[in-house]
């Protein structure tokens, strides 16, 4: 079991010294993809979009001009409106290994159960 416990420990620090990494990339998001999507799929302008995050038009533009780092009240307030989650929004790409690390962790702590 020792043996077991050790690997797992192991392999959660290599997966998060990986997700520090990836969150050293991540100071400027860019969230102009989701963003143009949600314009899309709500068919907004891109006022009615500012509007709905609580933003001016010329901040909304910005966001979608590229990265940027928008305030957290202003990625809470996107998520709210649009029923979608931060990890969404903000990291498009990488939901997927989030789930795999969170699925890994799980199973490592399931076996010390």
């Amino acid at each position: 079991m020792n043996t077991v416990i050790s690997y797992g420990w192991q392999h959660i620090d290599e997966a998060t010294r990986n997700m520090q990494g990836d969150q050293a990339k991540t100071e400027n998001l860019d969230i102009s993809e989701r963003l143009r999507f949600l314009m899309s799929q709500h068919k907004l302008t891109v006022a009615e979009l500012a509007s709905r995050a609580g933003v001016s038009k010329s901040a909304m533009e910005k966001y979608l001009a590229g990265p940027s780092s928008p305030r957290a009240t202003t990625v809470v307030t996107i998520c709210k409106q649009f029923g979608v989650t931060s990890d969404w929004l903000l990291f498009p790409g990488m939901v997927q290994e989030y789930a795999a690390f969170r699925d890994e962790v799980s199973g490592v702590i399931i076996d010390l159960i």
